[in-house]
């Protein structure tokens, strides 16, 4: 492997900023404004990361972790009411929330939920990495849906758009159905690893 996928993002973003600049569609001005639009999103993620820490730290000093594992405990989910009430949480807040910082947010209570109850963190992880990519495509603040909106400009609305993409929202929500229903489709290559 000559580059990992960071750092080949990293070429291909400075590569189509040359082009661009050859190509004379992209000036000192835009690059800026783009500079200072993106550090603007990795400090939101720093600022939400810095808060999930806080919000870990809280929730193993307080014993406010523990209180949820217990309350979830004494109402005795099933797996698929349990599964149902994450899958929604997650569908709600990518409507709101990026998927990194909903990771942090939640991770810290769902995961001695599921420890506990002896569900397959593997599984889960990748169910969770469906849930946060569907939720980059629901309104009102699917973060794919406004790339989009920017490489087509005028062709289309923003309502165009977000309309063209219910199509693959309801189609993530039948694989992550079929995912819960039928979880062997996800773990039959780690535990095909795992076997040899």
């Amino acid at each position: 492997m000559i580059l990992t996928s960071t750092e080949a993002g990293a070429l291909g973003a400075m590569f189509s900023i040359v082009i661009a600049f050859a190509m004379r569609r992209l000036d000192v001005n835009m690059l800026m404004e783009a500079v200072s639009q993106t550090v603007m999103t990795c400090a939101g993620l720093f600022v939400i990361a810095v808060g999930a820490t806080m919000l870990t730290r809280f929730l193993s000093l307080s014993g406010t972790g523990d209180f949820i594992l217990n309350l979830v405990t004494a109402w005795d989910f099933s797996f698929w009411q349990l599964i149902t009430v994450i899958v929604v949480i997650y569908l709600i807040l990518g409507c709101f929330m990026d998927p990194f910082g909903a990771m942090l947010l939640t991770l810290p209570i769902f995961l001695p939920i599921l420890e506990a109850r002896d569900i397959d963190l593997v599984w889960f992880g990748v169910l969770l990495t469906k849930l946060l990519e569907t939720g980059m495509i629901t309104p009102p603040f699917g973060l794919n849906v406004f790339v989009i909106k920017g490489v087509v400009g005028n062709l289309t609305s923003l309502v165009g758009v977000f309309k063209g993409v219910t199509y693959y929202i309801a189609v993530d929500i039948i694989v992550v159905v079929l995912a819960i229903v039928f979880p062997d489709i996800i773990m039959a290559i780690p535990h095909f690893i795992a076997v040899k």
